[in-house]
């Protein structure tokens, strides 16, 4: 299995249509967003926006007064309304395609990032209609799902969404059956506790480290933006 190089993970990241993470307790999903983050504040900041949705009100908060954070929600019936909102602007955009004559929207990229996708299927029925219909008509509207979970099961990753989710990130699994629920394949249960992951994404499938960004440069760069 090729692995991919540690620099310009992320970057590329950014340019996808929309990722899953997903990986037991402990083994680096949120150093991976924290890094996701940290690249687009640094190398993408122009035509940025981001939707942070946190249930544990504890890895996302720091990004919620950022000029490029257009909306941040962890209640649950925040969250519904959030989600809503970001269909409201999807459709709108796919109005603006239709009147143009255009596939892509022109504007400015939007990132709707799930701190622990499992808490939000678990504590309502609301939110995954909406989140399917993001998955499947994102694209076009250049609106793009960041999913994260420590339950990598059936119950909360659903086939509804995740065969739409096609860049996939499976970090340390417990067993065999959450690596086949991530990848459609073993593999990630005999990962490193953390540091490593096997990203999968249309293109093939490979090994890579997980970037770390130190907190300090997390915290100058926020406080920079802010």
């Amino acid at each position: 299995m090729a692995k991919l190089e540690y620099y310009g993970v992320c970057d590329d990241l950014l340019n996808r249509p929309h990722v899953l993470i997903a990986g037991s307790t402990g083994s680096g999903k949120s150093v991976l967003i924290n890094s996701i983050l940290y690249t687009l504040l640094t190398y993408q900041p122009k035509d940025k926006q981001i939707i942070l949705i946190d249930p544990k009100r504890v890895e996302l908060y720091a990004y919620k007064k950022l000029p490029h954070c257009i909306g941040y929600a962890s209640e649950t019936a925040d969250t519904i309304a959030l989600l809503q909102k970001v269909c409201q602007v999807m459709d709108k955009r796919y109005a603006e395609l239709q009147k143009q004559g255009k596939k892509m929207y022109e504007g400015s990229d939007i990132y709707v990032i799930i701190d622990e996708f499992a808490d939000l299927m678990i504590t309502t029925n609301d939110a995954e209609p909406l989140i399917q219909r993001l998955a499947q008509l994102g694209r076009a509207s250049r609106i793009h799902l960041i999913v994260a979970t420590q339950a990598p099961n059936r119950a909360v990753l659903k086939a509804n969404i995740v065969l739409n989710l096609n860049d996939r990130i499976a970090l340390h699994c417990n067993d065999p059956i959450e690596s086949r629920q991530i990848l459609g394949r073993k593999g990630a249960e005999i990962l490193p506790r953390f540091g490593q992951a096997i990203y999968k994404s249309p293109e093939g499938i490979c090994l890579m480290d997980i970037p770390y960004t130190d907190e300090a440069k997390l915290t100058e760069r926020i406080n920079f933006w802010r």
